[in-house]
């Protein structure tokens, strides 16, 4: 457990696999990369415990992060 996070490996369809956090989802590629809504970083994201992900350690986390999909992605 690492950032208070409880990984469990998961095996994708094409073979390979990646720690999923089954507490909040977060993913943990064995490439280096966290994945969280659409959201990746290299810097492990802080684990939101079955909490909104409204806390300011996830705020910190998110101004360093890539957001995969931009605000306009979900517009109508």
């Amino acid at each position: 457990m690492s950032a208070g996070h409880d990984y469990e490996r998961i095996r994708d369809l094409k073979g390979g696999s990646f720690e999923c956090c089954v507490v909040c989802g977060t993913a943990k590629h064995k490439d280096g990369w966290f994945w969280l809504a659409g959201i990746r970083s290299k810097q492990e994201p802080p684990c939101h415990q079955g909490h909104p992900m409204t806390t300011p350690a996830f705020a910190e986390w998110m101004k360093q992060a890539e957001n995969m999909y931009p605000p306009e992605a979900f517009l109508p």
